[in-house]
């Protein structure tokens, strides 16, 4: 259960937004919201740590994102996801956030090296 503290802010929640507008990343369909690093994660921008977990999201649709049919799927086999699609979960994300424009670069710059 989230704390009022850790709720998303209003720009990470356009981001979920138009993540699911967007659709899977590997297909197109209607996506789950894959974190691939917890939602509660911090890490040291500008010298203060800030919460970047809440941008830290992929648009995966179930079959991708832990469908138990799915022996690729990137929750219960991440390194098979991978060979299978030819992407890292950090390599999607980027794509996306390029993709999007609008989240700050030194937190994308965060998540790479998460």
């Amino acid at each position: 259960m989230r704390t009022k503290n850790a709720a998303p802010t209003a720009e990470q929640k356009r981001w979920r937004e138009w993540l699911v507008e967007r659709g899977c990343f590997i297909t197109g369909d209607i996506p789950q919201l894959h974190h691939f690093i917890g939602a509660a994660k911090k890490a040291k921008i500008n010298g203060m740590s800030q919460k970047v977990g809440e941008w830290a999201i992929i648009p995966l649709c179930y079959w991708w994102h832990m469908c138990p049919e799915n022996p690729d799927n990137v929750d219960w086999f991440k390194k098979r996801f991978e060979a299978r699609t030819g992407y890292t979960e950090k390599e999607i994300f980027k794509a996306l956030a390029d993709e999007y424009g609008l989240i700050p670069e030194e937190v994308v710059e965060a998540l790479m090296r998460y």
